[in-house]
């Protein structure tokens, strides 16, 4: 590979948030299969491999947690540079 050319371009480019939709899994769920047990654990998703008491240990560790919530305002000011 060889480089051919470096250019000066009077354009500043930025990053910008258009959009989005639901909130992240919660910090340390689980990955994969932590997100499905908190879907689960809220009546999201059925629950049909995880038991009551697990379920119920979840809810409690989430508290307000909701998989829908996205404030597209609040991510621009952390995202858009």
């Amino acid at each position: 590979m060889e480089l051919k050319a470096v250019l000066d371009l009077p354009e500043t480019f930025k990053r910008r948030l258009v959009g989005g939709a639901q909130a992240f899994p919660p910090e340390d769920c689980g990955g994969v299969w932590g997100y499905e047990r908190c879907l689960a654990a809220i009546g999201a998703i059925k629950a049909d491999d995880f038991d009551e008491e697990e379920l119920e240990e979840t809810r409690e560790w989430l508290g307000s947690w909701d998989p829908e919530a996205f404030d597209l305002e609040a991510a621009r000011k952390e995202f858009d540079a």
